[in-house]
């Protein structure tokens, strides 16, 4: 599978409106799911207590048993920029009267619901169709961005392996890449 690149992002948030009903939902969402690595059901599966606490944004939020494919349970740090989305999804949610109590979907569609997976996806493939960028961009995808740069931050297929909450270490193989940068330093070259 092949990798979206920064590039791709900078794209579909140029085509986003943030005056737009539901824009700054949006870009919330998109940076939220490419600094956290969550699945789509499990994106679409926060209530507000996940993420928050009565002092503010937590440092990590849990993915329950029932959420988790394979009934893997993880832990998911929350970096400043998955913080400031959560932040920017609980302004949304208040400014347009949908419910930001504890137990509110984090995410809700225009019906004040839980928005379904499915939107989420398609949301996302009319940003793609209007910034004309890379079928790559859809949730799944997004989870391979997440995986790459964590794995080349930290340098532990381990601890990426735990943050996507993969039984067997070859699964993260799976979501990433060797650049021919990476090469020349793995053979002293550069």
């Amino acid at each position: 599978m092949k990798i979206p690149a920064r590039e791709e992002l900078i794209k579909i948030f140029g085509v986003i409106d943030p005056r737009s009903a539901f824009g700054k939902r949006d870009q919330a969402i998109i940076v939220f799911a490419a600094n956290t690595g969550v699945r789509v059901s499990e994106l679409c599966g926060l209530n507000v207590y996940a993420v928050m606490t009565s002092e503010g944004v937590r440092d990590a939020f849990d993915v329950p048993r029932e959420w988790a494919k394979g009934k893997h349970v993880r832990q998911i740090p929350l970096n400043l920029s998955a913080q400031k989305s959560v932040l920017q999804l609980l302004r949304f949610n208040q400014a347009r009267g949908f419910s930001t109590e504890p137990t509110a979907p984090l995410i809700q569609d225009r019906f004040h619901r839980r928005m379904p997976a499915r939107s989420v996806q398609r949301m996302l493939q009319r940003y793609r169709e209007m910034a004309e960028a890379s079928d790559l961009l859809t949730p799944h995808p997004l989870r391979h961005y997440f995986a790459d740069r964590a794995l080349r931050r930290c340098g532990n297929p381990r601890a990426v392996q735990t943050a996507l909450g993969h039984r067997r270490l070859a699964t993260v193989e799976v979501y990433t890449r060797a650049t021919p940068e990476d090469v020349r330093k793995a053979v002293g070259a550069g």
